[in-house]
């Protein structure tokens, strides 16, 4: 019996992203945003850890960029670039994605953010985190 590849992602929530992200991709298409998706292998010791990254670019200046481990671990970041150097708006979050139903929310979340973006200025950051908030685990901090 052979064993599956070092370098082949099987992890059932990054293909279930991949499939949420290709079942909606003529709706985006449709709104001029087509996403670049890049698959990597992480080496850690002996083992390996299956990574993708999204990345959004809309409207020429903005990005919204998503990174996602097999293990559900999650960060993304979302801007846009003013011409003279800087950053119109910025925001970024980071940490484990707990749902049932992986794949249609986290790109529905994505189109939620591109959405928002359009009309975002730098005071409306919690128009992004409003949208992520609900959908990524940050664990236990001190108050």
């Amino acid at each position: 019996m052979a064993s599956a590849s070092p370098y082949h992602i099987d992890s059932p929530f990054l293909l279930g992203v991949l499939g949420a992200l290709q079942a909606r991709d003529a709706a985006l298409r449709e709104q001029s945003v087509t996403p670049a998706i890049h698959r990597a292998i992480e080496f850690r010791g002996d083992t390996t850890c299956a990574r993708i990254e999204i990345l959004f670019r809309q409207c020429r200046n903005q990005m919204l960029s998503i990174h996602l481990w097999e293990d559900r671990s999650i960060s993304l970041n979302a801007g846009e670039a003013v011409r003279s150097g800087g950053w119109m708006f910025q925001y970024g979050s980071a940490g484990r994605f707990p749902g049932p139903n992986e794949g249609p929310e986290l790109i529905r979340a994505a189109e939620a953010s591109l959405a928002a973006m359009t009309e975002m200025t730098e005071a409306e950051p919690e128009r992004l985190e409003a949208i992520w908030r609900p959908l990524i685990a940050r664990g236990p901090r001190l108050v």
